[in-house]
């Protein structure tokens, strides 16, 4: 079952194969006026905390081969940590922007600038899929250890890729770097506690 739902998630995450019915659209990704006032209330009122805590459990379950309350996916891929938070009916469709919102905010304030954030609209024939992403990169020059630049976690990246206007899921992935140049990086759990907790 691991194995096909990789296969799946590699096809959503492959570069879009373009066949002339299908158009795809790139643009910044901007979020409305009412969609920012609806993420401070959402922090105000403290209703991440409970999604923040389910989502903790879940990934310290899932890290042990059992599921959680909200299914997700744990794995290595190479240089990759990835995290892969399923969307489920109860959350309510705001919810993945306002967590991958929250993620982005929570990595700036431990030494990230956001490097991208955009929209990829691509027109396929069966539905209309849109992927929402942030890239944090660690500030340069960062802090030294050894005399080696510190890669602190990767390049992170939050994605949400949602279908006709439908969450799907959000990935939360870090690509590390083995270059002898660069001090080693941090572990993943590490920042997964940042995130989650």
């Amino acid at each position: 079952m691991f194995d096909k739902l990789m296969q799946q998630i590699r096809k959503w995450l492959q570069s879009p194969q373009e066949p002339s019915s299908e158009t795809v659209t790139q643009e910044m990704l901007v979020r409305t006026h009412k969609q920012k006032q609806l993420f401070k209330s959402w922090i105000q009122q403290g209703t991440h905390n409970e999604v923040l805590k389910n989502i903790y459990t879940s990934f310290t379950l899932s890290k042990s081969g059992i599921s959680g309350d909200i299914p997700m996916h744990v794995f290595s891929e190479g240089n990759n940590r990835h995290v892969i938070i399923h969307y489920m009916d109860v959350m309510g469709k705001n919810q993945f922007a306002f967590l991958q919102d929250y993620f982005r905010d929570r990595i700036m304030r431990i030494g990230y600038n956001l490097y991208l954030s955009d929209r990829q609209i691509i027109n396929r024939i069966s539905h209309l899929e849109v992927v929402d992403r942030h890239v944090l990169r660690p500030y340069v020059p960062a802090f030294n250890l050894q005399d080696k630049p510190e890669q602190l976690y990767g390049i992170i990246s939050i994605v949400v890729h949602s279908a006709n206007d439908r969450p799907m899921f959000l990935e939360i992935y870090s690509d590390t770097s083995h270059d002898n140049s660069l001090a080693p990086a941090f572990p993943f759990d590490e920042l997964a506690e940042i995130l989650f907790i």
